[in-house]
């Protein structure tokens, strides 16, 4: 079991330190959280590091930015929803990743999404936490033409599932 290791001092590119919840990232060496503070007759809080992040204060993180939209139709509403709604864990997870190996915001981002969408899938290849992500790798844009197709297929998922509820008989009570 990989143990959770301090993080240190914050970065210059990713500020303070934050308050937040544990997660699952420990496993890959990409925790957002540090040992916690003990208190007299209190539970133990997880910290956190980067509270004065520019991408905390900015617009990037809110669910209707372009930057969100991408990861929504990149990688799903799970990551989405990790991105927009759990942010400060998010973006310390990625500020992490970003001064483990000195790369890219955008680059420790995709890095960050693709563990979030498929974590079986990252973790099935052992040498993905060992070697340091290229820059080349990242991924363009998602194509207009791309999106298209996924909001058409929402849109004929929803009224199909509609459908199939609605013919699903209701049971009686006891």
């Amino acid at each position: 079991k990989t143990p959770v290791s301090r993080i240190g001092n914050a970065s210059p590119i990713c500020g303070k330190r934050l308050a937040a919840s544990a997660h699952t990232l420990n496993r890959v060496g990409l925790a957002a959280h540090v040992p916690a503070r003990r208190s007299a007759g209190r539970s133990l809080a997880p910290l956190a590091l980067y509270e004065d992040d520019p991408w905390m204060s900015g617009t990037a993180r809110l669910p209707w930015s372009s930057e969100s939209l991408e990861c929504l139709f990149r990688y799903g509403p799970v990551v989405y929803a990790q991105r927009c709604f759990d942010s400060g864990e998010y973006n310390a997870s990625v500020c992490k990743l970003q001064d483990r190996w000195k790369i890219s915001r955008a680059l420790a981002e995709q890095e960050i999404n693709m563990l979030l969408c498929d974590q079986l899938g990252y973790l099935a290849d052992p040498g993905r936490t060992k070697r340091k992500p290229k820059e080349d790798s990242l991924l363009p844009p998602v194509a207009l033409a791309d999106k298209l197709l996924v909001i058409a297929w929402v849109g004929v998922l929803i009224p199909a599932a509609s459908f199939i509820i609605s013919q699903i008989p209701e049971e009686k009570g006891f």
